[in-house]
């Protein structure tokens, strides 16, 4: 059975559907921030894709270029800059959005998953009447660990995604700022 816990008076069980609890509202308040940098990053990437053919001048990687065509090699640079960094951003954005479903641990009756797999609604509640209650908070807690480690990875890929962002809009100023001098 659940224990209350010496120092504050909470029960095991109580504590674990806590953590359950803010995990999951960790985990769903990535989504709208990852949303946001996908927002930004269609403003400026779709000023990028409209002047490509002014900002992307083509030019020999190894090669130095000619005198007068060192500002069409960096606007085309920059261009390419700003290209890798919305495909980075993107690419950020996807896996702060879909992270990995398949939860760690043993076979989960808490996990939606694993529940999901279950043959008919008998078969499960069989599986979770089988448990102790010491069983079915470890359940719990595995589930919160799981949540958690969701969470955490959620918003350490919405963080990368606002850095390449970051890096995108100042290669994408660049191409623009420079373009304009391009006779």
């Amino acid at each position: 059975m659940s224990s209350e816990n010496e120092q504050g008076g909470v029960s095991h069980k109580e504590f674990f559907e806590n953590a359950l609890t803010a995990a999951g509202e960790w985990t769903r308040y990535a989504d709208p921030k990852a949303l946001g940098v996908a927002v930004f990053l269609s403003f400026g990437a779709s000023d990028l894709i409209r002047q490509a053919r002014r900002l992307f001048f083509g030019f020999p990687i190894l090669d130095f270029p000619e005198e007068g065509t060192w500002l069409e090699w960096w606007v085309s640079a920059a261009f390419l800059g700003a290209c890798l960094f919305a495909t980075l951003t993107l690419l950020f954005v996807s896996l702060a959005l879909f992270p990995r479903l398949t939860p760690k641990g043993p076979d989960s009756l808490f996990y939606f998953g694993s529940v999901a797999q279950r043959k008919n609604p008998r078969e499960y509640e069989k599986q979770v009447r089988a448990k102790s209650p010491e069983e079915l908070e470890s359940q719990i807690a595995s589930q919160a660990w799981n949540v958690a480690r969701t969470a955490d990875k959620k918003h350490r890929m919405t963080r990368w995604a606002y850095s390449f962002l970051i890096a995108f809009f100042i290669c994408w100023v660049v191409a623009r700022m420079l373009s304009s001098f391009v006779p």
